[in-house]
């Protein structure tokens, strides 16, 4: 016996013949589609959202670079100034001392005049010191020049001019003291 069936099915309606299925539905097949789909389709979502993480990281840390090297450039900045001031700091402290060390000098020179000797003019040239001054007798100025000879920080004293004035008793000098 032979069954029929009086009911049009979806397809006889559309396609005006009725389609034949041969058997159940593929139902493994189809789930399996659907896990290797969904294998493919989830690592690329993990794997994009993960790079469009770190896009935004790598778009903070570009911002938080270039404010750094802002920051930086400042750092250097200071540290030119810091190094040229100490420079100048240095060469102020030169400057104090050197004008410690000539006012030390000078009074070597007039503590080693004899009485009745005087300084009128000390002028640096180069590593000689030109010195002039006056005294009461020949005698005085020659022992005068004796004594900064022996002073340690020159080599000796080199006697450039010496003038006795004829209205006084006074005689005018002049001498090279050479440096060590």
């Amino acid at each position: 016996m032979k069954r029929i069936n009086y009911l049009i099915t979806p397809t006889e309606r559309i396609f005006g013949q009725a389609l034949r299925s041969a058997g159940s539905p593929p139902r493994l097949p189809l789930v399996v589609l659907v896990g290797a789909l969904a294998s493919l389709i989830l690592p690329y979502y993990v794997e994009t959202t993960r790079l469009h993480y770190l896009e935004r990281a790598g778009a903070e840390y570009r911002m938080r670079l270039a404010k750094t090297a802002v920051d930086v450039q400042r750092v250097r900045s200071l540290e030119r100034d810091v190094t040229r001031l100490r420079r100048l700091s240095d060469e102020v402290a030169s400057i104090r001392r050197s004008g410690e060390l000539r006012a030390n000098e000078i009074a070597a020179l007039g503590n080693e005049l004899p009485r009745g000797v005087w300084l009128t003019a000390l002028r640096e040239d180069g590593q000689a010191l030109d010195v002039e001054g006056g005294g009461g007798r020949l005698s005085t100025v020659a022992a005068a020049i004796v004594a900064l000879a022996r002073l340690p920080q020159y080599t000796g004293a080199r006697l450039v001019a010496v003038r006795s004035e004829a209205a006084g008793p006074e005689v005018t000098y002049a001498i090279v003291l050479e440096r060590r």
